[in-house]
């Protein structure tokens, strides 16, 4: 899983540099390490998924030090389907913590430097403050591709609590549910993003497994793969807001966007 999520760290990195300088591989490469034989063909390999070790990445960073929101990232770590101390998902999600002095009650907030803001360089639409540590709901509904990457964090914070109850487990494996369906729901979102939308199946894949990693029990929830592909790649808007209403582009028309969820039931009947 790891090897599946660095190589799609490679892809979206070199995907940004180039959507962001108009370079092709070569110049690309020259431009990272300068004319070195050796390593003109890594920005092409790392274009296909290949690895990038440490050193490489530091390359990067030197030349566009931006790169380090995508390089670095918590999304990796998180789409891993593993225990995760409580720790750990409180460095991975440090950035996205509210400053002193801001907004009464703001949990998160999403920073100018952000997945976001790399997508929108040339907008300005604002960021709504996230009130609530566990509010999953406003962070899928936020517009921004960073709550996608919280609410995974949150996913891990309670099955971290899961695996260190003592006690009947169904309490905290039912507070699980409404987060993965707003996982669900956020997912478009951080998919449809310029770095990420075309390699969206490979992140699919590594979300699915997570996804059933925090839910094995088939009788429950699944992903709607049809509904999830219609979602990335419509051409209208998916924008959340009220609830399961999205906005249509280019109006403030709303659309009911259901979430790419089926219940168990349901998936028994459209395959029976």
């Amino acid at each position: 899983m790891k090897k599946d999520a660095d190589s799609l760290r490679s892809q979206i990195v070199i995907h940004y540099l180039q959507r962001r300088t108009g370079m092709g591989t070569g110049k690309l490469s020259l431009e990272i390490f300068g004319d070195t034989k050796e390593h003109r063909k890594k920005v092409q390999l790392w274009k296909s998924g290949t690895r990038m070790h440490a050193t490489n990445r530091n390359a990067i960073l030197n030349r566009f030090p931006e790169s380090d929101i995508l390089l670095n990232s918590a999304i990796y770590e998180l789409l891993e389907p593993k225990l995760l101390t409580h720790e750990k998902i409180d460095e991975l999600l440090a950035g996205y913590r509210r400053h002193k002095g801001s907004i009464p009650l703001e949990y998160w907030c999403i920073p100018n430097m952000s997945w976001q803001g790399l997508a929108q360089k040339d907008k300005s639409e604002p960021i709504f403050p996230i009130l609530g540590r566990f509010n999953s709901k406003a962070l899928s509904e936020c517009g921004a591709a960073d709550g996608f990457i919280i609410i995974l964090g949150l996913l891990h914070e309670i099955n971290a609590d899961i695996t260190q109850a003592n006690d009947d487990k169904r309490h905290y494996t039912a507070r699980l549910t409404p987060h993965l369906i707003e996982a669900a729901r956020a997912f478009p979102v951080f998919a449809r993003h310029p770095d990420v939308k075309p390699y969206w199946e490979k992140l699919y894949t590594l979300f699915k497994k997570l996804w059933y990693y925090f839910n094995p029990s088939f009788d429950a929830l699944i992903l709607d793969d049809q509904l999830m592909s219609e979602y990335v790649n419509m051409h209208a808007e998916y924008y959340l807001a009220r609830g399961v209403l999205g906005r249509v582009q280019g109006s403030y028309r709303l659309k009911l966007f259901r979430a790419p969820v089926l219940q168990a039931t349901e998936w028994d009947h459209a395959t029976s």
